[in-house]
């Protein structure tokens, strides 16, 4: 049983820490000078809990091959496998063992590996009612910590002062504006970056509202992170929020709206009618605001904006992926491209397809849909939660990266990993 307990506390510390990865990952770095190594911090973690599955696995352990026998492990698997044969292929033949390959094969499999580990893990624990009191905390405490500090860097604290934990140009801007206008200021808290603070917010948020719906400071904090978010000026994220906020509470939002009389029917109509011509106003008027806020594109400070840039490469990137059907290799794309040859498409599908071709993409959409059938399947609000949120951070994903960021990957997969877990109805004796 001990080996099984440090699965579990390995498990509850890399969920506590990832939301604080970003931070310190470039302060230690600046006093260490290991970057790779002190970034690799929580792989490092889940060495002991991977080897001691694998030893389970070798002896049958019944829950092992339980859990690896649904089609949902098998599609994970077989990615992952996929990608260890890209990572053998090129590296022989093509590119060479490069730092960039290793950091891509890293970086594409990490969160199915951390999801696999922790299904497996917690579908053996006894205690699953301790273990989802224990989570209610992981994940509450540090995202009010995170948005907590994301309102001081926006209000009371200096611009800069992430200056003075490593955060020094040209690698890392210790101050963020949307277009670098230097007038709408961007919070970033802990995370990498303000798209990766909004997404990042996106799940705690809906599972605070259900976890602690009796509590009297619930919409105290519920405020505090949705106004991190608001300030983290991210629209994938608003986006996100959206469509989640909109698959979880359909039902309540058609109860209301059935009970409606016609003259509150009425009024509603009015009131959005109004807000739909507020907002084509503002983008008429053409005002920098609107401009910067929305669309961020800076008008007085550059004649391309982010979603100008984002527009005028679609077709570029689309056209190279035609191409190259079979993909380049791990590591030519998205964010480990940065050890090597940069490439950032902004869109994380045309990443895979860049790195492993349409197989590689279909393989990931095909891992995906199984684990977003999975949760669906269990009817539990959390379940229900979780699942919306995979659907808005899905389509996150077409504009940003947002799955090759350690700290939103692994923190996604890894709490859908324990969800279903905890979720099954029978639990078998694990072996330690």
């Amino acid at each position: 049983m001990r080996l099984q307990k440090y699965a579990e506390n390995t498990f509850y510390i890399i969920m506590a820490l990832l939301p604080f990865h970003g931070f310190l990952a470039v302060w230690l770095t600046s006093l260490l000078n290991n970057g790779l190594l002190v970034r690799s911090w929580k792989e490092m973690l889940l060495v002991p809990t991977v080897a001691w599955l694998l030893y389970r696995l070798v002896k049958h352990d019944p829950i092992i091959l339980e859990g690896l026998a649904s089609r949902l492990s098998k599609a994970m698997l077989v990615y992952i496998g996929l990608a260890v044969a890209y990572f053998i292929i090129f590296s022989s033949w093509e590119n060479g063992l490069t730092t960039a390959g290793v950091v891509g094969l890293v970086a594409d499999t990490r969160f199915f590996i951390f999801f696999l580990s922790t299904y497996l893990v917690f579908s053996g624990t006894k205690k699953k009612g301790i273990s989802q009191e224990i989570m209610a905390r992981v994940v509450s405490i540090p995202a009010c910590i995170v948005a907590v500090i994301a309102l001081l860097q926006v209000t009371l604290l200096p611009k800069d002062i992430l200056k003075y934990f490593g955060f020094t140009p040209p690698k890392y801007q210790p101050v963020l504006y949307i277009d670098q206008d230097n007038i709408f200021l961007r919070a970033r808290s802990t995370l990498r970056g303000p798209n990766e603070l909004g997404a990042y917010l996106v799940t705690p948020l809906l599972l605070m509202s259900r976890w602690y719906a009796k509590s009297k400071k619930l919409y105290l904090w519920l405020a505090v992170l949705v106004l991190a978010l608001i300030f983290s000026y991210s629209r994938s994220a608003a986006v996100a929020l959206l469509l989640a906020g909109l698959i979880v509470y359909s039902g309540t939002i058609a109860g209301l709206f059935k009970h409606l009389s016609r003259k509150t029917w009425g009024r509603v109509v009015l009131l959005f009618s109004g807000l739909a011509v507020v907002v084509a106003l503002l983008a008429v008027i053409n005002t920098n605001t609107f401009s910067t806020l929305v669309l961020h594109n800076n008008r007085s400070n550059s004649s391309v904006g982010s979603t100008g840039e984002r527009l005028n490469n679609v077709g570029n990137l689309v056209q190279e992926a035609v191409r190259h059907p079979l993909g380049n290799g791990l590591g030519t794309s998205g964010p480990a491209s940065q050890y090597g040859t940069p490439n950032i498409p902004d869109n994380y599908y045309i990443q895979i397809v860049q790195e492993m071709g349409f197989l590689g993409l279909i393989a990931f959409l095909c891992a995906c849909f199984y684990l977003w059938k999975s949760l669906h399947r269990i009817h539990t609000a959390e379940a229900r939660i979780v699942a919306a949120c995979f659907v808005g951070l899905m389509v996150s994903n077409f504009f940003l990266h947002n799955w090759a960021d350690d700290t939103l990957s692994m923190y996604f997969f890894g709490l859908s990993g324990w969800l279903l877990a905890v979720s099954k109805k029978t639990s078998t004796k694990s072996e330690s």
